[in-house]
């Protein structure tokens, strides 16, 4: 698929969306990082967790109050000997923070 198609395929499925992971490289799709919160807000989304390679994440989450609360969360520099599993284990890690709740005290 490309970009449009995909696009259009996500906005089909996006108001049953509770926690949503997107790249820097899919920002468009959310209309900006500065409209995250107003997207947030327009199709119900709790957590929405902004990957950026090697610098790391923001993490927007939803409050009660329909605010938005936003963590930088900095990459920690690893020597690489192997990327199999790397996905899966960076997935757990925001899982697990957002769980216990750090960045947002």
């Amino acid at each position: 698929w490309g970009r449009e198609e995909c696009a259009r395929e996500v906005e089909k499925l996006i108001d049953y969306v509770d926690l949503l992971k997107i790249s820097d490289e899919e920002l468009s799709f959310v209309g900006g990082e500065e409209n995250i919160p107003k997207y947030m807000n327009k199709h119900g989304i709790t957590v929405i967790v902004l990957t950026r390679g090697g610098e790391g994440a923001t993490v927007f989450l939803k409050t009660g109050d329909r605010k938005t609360l936003k963590t930088d969360i900095p990459s920690v520099k690893v020597t690489v000997t192997d990327t199999t599993g790397a996905v899966v284990a960076s997935k757990s890690v925001n899982l697990s923070a957002i769980v216990a709740n750090i960045g947002f005290a």
